[in-house]
């Protein structure tokens, strides 16, 4: 049932309350995948032209007290969803026994289905919207070395369209889905959007993933309250956040996240060891005869 709902937007100043009928449920609708679509209707309610991605996130954060950090999942948190997502785990069933799917039952297929999108939105930090859409002829199906990735997001921007290197996980996930699939327009058959832009894609298509994240106590409350709720855009947090932690540029993170300003991705810069750390670390070694 369609449900009336208010945001507050301020603008120049001024804050409007917009009403919007949206027919998600409320947990759905303050999704973050879902805020741009949400957002860029409040701004042309007012009259406004299309807001930039600094305004979307600036607005979130005004909304949702969303304080800009990211919500990356710690190496323990990403290996336990991994597996709790794994469709060869075995089930367990109410009388306590455990069992295996069979590779050729459609449940198996789903699990595989959630398995594959979650580690490629690790390894390519896409939206997820980017994969829903992925078709075989954006697949170095040759050498299967990259994939090209269309941002409907950012689509006047020189982001919108990009390459990525495929890592050796993907590729082994692409290669079987291809041998499994190849037939299917999409990468992940069922899963696209059917035309809408990315920002549309309803996420109950990735609620196994939020489930799992549940499941495996990443939003324990504890960590909830040091971390913030991790969700789906978090395995997009969590491939830049691995990047920073490893070095790499904030400028280089930005081009591959498909950010259209370097505002968005100034929430990774401080994910590195700094250096006046690495200074004291070294004359501590020296004076502990290390």
């Amino acid at each position: 049932m369609l449900q009336p709902l208010y945001v507050d937007v301020e603008v120049d100043g001024k804050l409007h309350r917009v009403p919007h009928w949206y027919d998600r449920p409320e947990e759905d609708w303050e999704c973050y995948e879902h805020f741009p679509t949400f957002l860029t209707r409040v701004w042309e309610h007012l009259g406004l032209p299309t807001p930039t991605d600094a305004q979307l996130e600036i607005a979130h954060r005004l909304q949702y007290g969303y304080d800009m950090q990211p919500r990356y999942l710690l190496p323990e948190e990403e290996e336990a969803l991994l597996k709790e997502l794994h469709p060869g785990r075995p089930i367990v069933g109410r009388s306590g026994t455990s069992y295996l799917l069979d590779p050729s039952a459609q449940q198996y297929r789903k699990r595989q289905n959630n398995y594959d999108l979650a580690v490629m939105l690790l390894d390519t930090g896409c939206r997820f919207g980017e994969l829903a859409n992925l078709t075989w002829d954006m697949v170095d199906t040759n050498q299967w070395k990259f994939i090209r990735i269309f941002r409907s997001k950012v689509i006047q921007t020189s982001q919108a369209e990009g390459m990525m290197a495929v890592t050796g996980r993907m590729r082994e996930i692409l290669q079987r889905r291809f041998k499994e699939r190849g037939n299917n327009y999409y990468v992940f058959h069922g899963w696209n959007t059917g035309g809408r832009t990315a920002a549309d894609v309803p996420m109950r298509e990735a609620v196994a993933i939020r489930r799992a994240i549940e499941k495996v106590g990443i939003n324990h409350p504890t960590k909830v309250a040091r971390f913030g709720r991790r969700d789906v855009r978090s395995l997009r947090d969590t491939f830049a956040s691995k990047l920073r932690w490893h070095g790499m540029s904030i400028d280089r993170i930005q081009k591959l996240l498909g950010h259209s300003t370097p505002v968005m991705t100034q929430k990774y810069a401080n994910l590195t060891v700094d250096k006046a750390s690495s200074e004291a670390v070294a004359i501590l070694d020296q004076l502990n005869g290390e």
